[in-house]
């Protein structure tokens, strides 16, 4: 069941609940039609709150005008709990040792980095969905571009608050960067990158070939 769906065509905040420091619309670059939403300072973002979930699937399309270098990341979204006060994953771009990964920073059962090497561009946008289940038996999951790339299934996720926000843009960051998010969706099941309606096919992804992480499957 979709919860909520928003391509930043309606405007800088509605439908979001919240927007933290000066979040932008802008009509270019765009994913899909023809606005997406700018995020250039530390702390940028906007966030959606829903009813309380124990499955949850997050899908946005994201893009970096400057890759990090050596030690510095950006966190480009995450899924929060307790009214939006506590993280329960959050998905950084970071760079180790000159290594472009793909962080999934989990909090419960406690806090651990599941990285991916990727081969992640500037100026290209990139789709990326997460799954996260509550329950003792429950799952971390990041598919991106289609491709499974960090899985962590079964994992004891019970402590965990349930599910209320999502968070997108710029929610952290240790260096001067520019990135987009366009075409976000929540979702009870998965999202998938097909996009539907006017607009569709704007950008430009990259299907990666890349190595997976595999915890505990």
């Amino acid at each position: 069941m979709s919860l909520f769906v928003d391509g930043f065509e309606l405007g800088d905040v509605p439908p979001w609940d919240a927007s933290f420091g000066t979040p932008t619309r802008v009509n270019a670059p765009v994913n899909s039609g023809l606005w997406s939403l700018e995020t250039n300072a530390n702390g940028e973002a906007l966030s959606k709150s829903f009813a309380l979930q124990t499955t949850l699937y997050v899908r946005w399309f994201f893009r970096v005008a400057t890759l990090p270098a050596a030690g510095e990341e950006l966190v480009l979204g995450g899924i929060y709990g307790n009214t939006a006060a506590s993280p329960i994953c959050r998905l950084y771009l970071r760079n180790d040792a000159g290594t472009q990964v793909l962080r999934l920073r989990r909090t419960y059962p406690a806090d651990l980095g599941l990285d991916f090497n990727s081969a992640i561009l500037a100026d290209t946008w990139y789709c990326v969905e997460i799954r996260f289940v509550k329950n003792i038996n429950g799952a971390y999951e990041v598919w991106l571009e289609e491709f499974q790339v960090i899985v962590e299934d079964p994992v004891d996720t019970s402590a965990a608050f349930d599910a209320d926000t999502f968070y997108v843009g710029q929610l952290a960051s240790n260096y001067a960067v520019i990135n987009y998010s366009d075409d976000v969706e929540v979702n009870t099941g998965r999202i998938t990158c097909v996009l539907a309606g006017p607009g569709v096919g704007g950008g430009t992804h990259y299907m990666i070939a890349m190595n997976k992480i595999l915890l505990g499957g």
